[in-house]
């Protein structure tokens, strides 16, 4: 793994950097077995499938991607695919990586990446229905506060605003829906020095009539 020389504050951003070098190298793996290249240096073991990558009508039938240190293998065959594994396998093990076998998944049209569900056949992304309860449920308790004239715990809306911007990265527009939100805590979170405080501090959210908007706004998403 890389060292991180400016401190572990820029290490997300450092991680994905080299999490996209070593992508690169299997997309390039991947490219040259396509194009009928000689792979790269020690890739040559790497079994060629006469129905894996060399079979691909067009060099975009195989791509990898990653976030952080999640890799995504997207091909249009099934033994395209198991190529590209045992090619990723081996660019791992050359550059010191190790991989958890038990978070592997697929092959499959819709998996989950990042806690969406992914269908490669649409290119969509969509919130698992667990997750959407929970979110709705979350709001709705906020909602039927303010509708009281009430006041929720500070924890309760940092955890739902935190759920909200997970979940903005599928919706559209969603990202413009959440500023409101935020106030009420960005104003009093400076003062409360401590997990009591925090889960103890009520926040009366009937007085924040956009608050109360953004909620309904994604009651209807």
């Amino acid at each position: 793994m890389p060292f991180f020389p400016f401190g572990v504050a820029n290490a997300p951003g450092d991680c994905q950097r080299y999490a996209e070098a070593v992508r690169d190298v299997i997309n390039d793996e991947s490219q040259r077995r396509m194009l009928g290249h000689a792979s790269l240096p020690g890739l040559e073991s790497v079994h060629r499938s006469l129905r894996g990558l060399s079979s691909a009508q067009n060099t975009t039938d195989a791509t990898t991607e990653v976030y952080i240190d999640d890799f995504q293998h997207l091909t249009k065959l099934l033994a395209q695919g198991l190529e590209v594994f045992q090619v990723g396998e081996r660019v791992f093990e050359i550059v010191g990586l190790i991989e958890k076998i038990t978070k592997r998944e697929g092959p499959d049209r819709v998996m989950t990446l990042l806690g969406f569900t992914f269908d490669s056949t649409t290119n969509l992304l969509s919130i698992p229905p667990p997750n959407i309860n929970e979110i709705l449920s979350l709001i709705d308790s906020v909602l039927g506060m303010a509708g009281k004239g009430g006041a929720v715990p500070f924890v309760t809306l940092l955890s739902l605003h935190g759920k909200l911007i997970w979940a903005a990265t599928s919706i559209e527009l969603g990202r413009s829906q959440f500023s409101f939100l935020r106030r009420p805590n960005d104003a009093v979170a400076p003062g409360l020095h401590s997990k009591i405080h925090r889960a103890s501090f009520l926040i009366p959210v009937f007085e924040s009539q956009e608050m109360i908007k953004e909620l309904k706004w994604w009651r209807m998403a």
